[in-house]
């Protein structure tokens, strides 16, 4: 008996874990999407999805807004060999 308890607290507890709600999930796959977007260079899909007051910070602790990232994307110098999300 204690096993099949067992058995039936994990499983459920599986299910629950596994489960995304609705806005999670459209967040998550925005997410993936905006990583793609960087890595292949689609700067007009990011111009879309950015908001005007977007602020990114770098590795360096330097923060720039949505023209200067969307710049700094755009640029030669500076290439995303690989982007991965947890949705991938």
């Amino acid at each position: 008996m204690k096993k099949l308890l067992a058995f039936t607290f994990v499983s459920l507890f599986s299910i629950y874990a596994q489960s995304q709600p609705p806005d999670q999930k459209f967040v998550l796959d925005l997410s993936a999407k905006i990583f793609k977007w960087e890595v292949a260079g689609s700067i007009d899909s990011l111009k879309e999805v950015f908001h005007e007051k977007l602020l990114v910070w770098g590795t360096s602790g330097e923060a720039v807004n949505k023209a200067e990232y969307l710049q700094r994307l755009s640029s030669p110098n500076f290439i995303h060999n690989k982007a991965k999300s947890k949705t991938d």
